[in-house]
């Protein structure tokens, strides 16, 4: 099957093509749900671990899990198909939990489906393998919403303090010594 054309977030996007990348580097005839969760799971500040990290899931051990399954099916399909694939051909049940996620995004009315949409595209999807291991889990849709809403309304740590490096750094540039730069009331070198 190939992709259908959802609104994907960058994030979304790179996590199907590395799901691709694992199902291809495992001779995988096309991308099921476990390399997908894998895919999200192994980003650089994924959503998806994020979210299951405040759910307190151990997500190198949900990691380990997926990636020993994926292995695993791997030794008892490769005896039966050698064909080469191309693109990206998604599995029955992932076109089950793009639906789904595509579904919860326009329940959240949102514009794209990114990585906390596609592991709700997961759980609405119990019947998928990855549904089924975030279950054991003990992982449920209206756990991750809660937990999104509440990370959409904590501050951004995106403040002045934390600029303080690149401040220090232009600061340094012009001959001022970090020893002036003044950080009480976020009053910052400019």
């Amino acid at each position: 099957m190939s992709t259908p054309s959802y609104p994907f977030t960058r994030n979304a996007q790179t996590a199907l093509k590395n799901a691709a990348r694992i199902a291809e580097q495992h001779q995988q005839p096309s991308v099921d749900s476990l390399a997908l969760l894998l895919a999200l799971l192994q980003m650089p500040n994924s959503q998806a671990q994020a979210i299951l990290t405040s759910l307190r899931v151990k997500v190198e051990n949900l990691a380990a899990r997926v990636s020993a399954t994926i292995k695993l099916e791997a030794k008892q399909t490769s005896a039966g198909s050698e064909g080469k694939r191309s693109g990206l051909n998604l599995d029955v049940e992932n076109e089950s939990i793009l639906s789904e996620s595509f579904v919860e995004m326009k329940d959240q009315a949102i514009d794209s489906i990114d990585g906390h949409t596609l592991l709700l595209g997961m759980l609405r999807s119990p019947e998928s393998k990855a549904g089924q291991i975030l279950a054991q889990y003990g992982v449920t849709a209206e756990q991750v919403r809660e937990s999104v809403r509440i990370m959409k309304e904590m501050p951004s740590t995106r403040s002045p303090i934390f600029d303080l490096p690149q401040k220090m750094g232009g600061a340094m540039r012009h001959g001022v010594s970090p020893i002036f730069i003044r950080v009480q009331n976020h009053c910052l070198w400019q």
